[in-house]
């Protein structure tokens, strides 16, 4: 497991990195994961136990963006938001978001959740969302934050997937390779879940699931 300083060095570098270029645009690839049935939680667990897999669970997420060339953004309760550049050496952002995330649901699956139960906490399930477009950096207080349409996309669709299921604006999945195009399907267009319509084109903006439930 990680410790508490790799969390807070890995939110260090991602202000130090967003601090190259404030009040400036940058295009990244965003990613959500938040635990499903957090409320519940709150229910069965303790405070001390609670907060306890919300930090093991938030330092794990941490870890695993800085492998696949994210930065952590900010920890929102049991969210971890993250950005993925758009930099040469970094390779496909969004390809890069989507991996984290697979890698995400595999070390919650077969790590995380056996830690859990051997302590006897209850298994925990993640909903996480991606897409890609340009962000503002902006200073709210002393550290930089990112403002922009793609992170509004994100946290619009987040609340669509199934626990343990990606969701992924098209502007990621028109990034992506066809390998990974067919990991996901379109939202049905009778789902009336979703009707959020793109300012540049007049139309409802296409979101995709995950095929497969980790």
């Amino acid at each position: 497991m990680s410790d508490s300083y790799s969390q807070a060095f890995l939110k260090y570098v991602a202000s130090r990195f967003l601090s190259l270029w404030p009040e400036q645009e940058i295009t990244a690839a965003i990613l959500y994961v938040d635990i499903v049935g957090s409320t519940k939680l709150a229910t069965v667990l303790s405070s001390e136990e609670l907060s306890g897999l919300i930090k093991v669970f938030s330092e794990e997420m941490s870890v695993i963006v800085s492998k696949h060339a994210g930065f952590v953004l900010k920890y929102a309760g049991d969210a971890v938001i993250a950005f993925f550049p758009e930099l040469r050496e970094f390779g496909n952002m969004a390809e890069n978001a989507v991996r984290c995330a697979n890698s995400m649901n595999m070390l919650i699956k077969h790590s995380l959740n056996p830690v859990f139960a051997s302590l006897g906490l209850p298994a925990i399930s993640v909903r996480i969302g991606i897409d890609t477009g340009k962000n503002r950096i902006v200073f709210l207080g002393s550290d930089p934050d990112l403002i922009g349409h793609s992170i509004t996309i994100v946290s619009k669709i987040l609340p669509l997937a199934q626990p343990n299921q990606i969701t992924i604006g098209d502007e990621a999945y028109k990034m992506l390779s066809s390998d990974m195009t067919e990991q996901f399907t379109k939202i049905n267009p009778d789902d009336k879940r979703w009707n959020y319509t793109h300012l540049g084109t007049g139309e409802i903006y296409p979101i995709y699931f995950s095929r497969h439930l980790a």
